[in-house]
């Protein structure tokens, strides 16, 4: 089996979010899990030959505090930059703005803004994964 090196890029966009926490679990297992106070990379591996769960989960965010853009990449490949570029998101946020609203869930291109679930299910081998959001642009 070999792997493959996965890194969030995160970036708070307003100085204001001491609050702000993020926790990034791969096939259920946590990988991060600490308050956001300024940029994070933060890496991890997979093994390339399986299918994972990625979710990201931002809490602690009110009406003062910053949104995130999380970017997620691949030995210096931007994968959410690629995926947005060719018209797909890189996975499901789902989050109910703060309270303010009923639970939806959207298409998560690279921001969170509100409290909530990102999950990206890579539903087979990562290479193929992402050729088959490629390919499939050229269908």
């Amino acid at each position: 089996m070999s792997f493959l090196d996965l890194s969030f890029h995160v970036l708070p966009f307003f100085d204001e979010c001491e609050k702000l926490h993020l926790e990034i679990k791969v096939d259920g297992v946590a990988c991060f899990s600490a308050n956001i106070f300024n940029e994070q990379l933060i890496s991890t591996q997979i093994s390339d030959d399986q299918t994972h769960q990625i979710q990201l989960t931002m809490s602690e965010k009110d009406d003062q505090n910053s949104i995130l853009q999380v970017n997620l990449f691949s030995h210096g490949f931007n994968i959410t930059d690629y995926l947005t570029k060719i018209g797909h998101d890189t996975g499901q946020y789902t989050h109910n703005f703060n309270g303010h609203s009923n639970t939806i869930t959207e298409s998560f291109t690279n921001v969170m803004g509100c409290n909530g679930m990102v999950e990206i299910n890579i539903d087979q081998p990562f290479i193929s994964w992402l050729f088959s959001k490629y390919n499939s642009d050229l269908v």
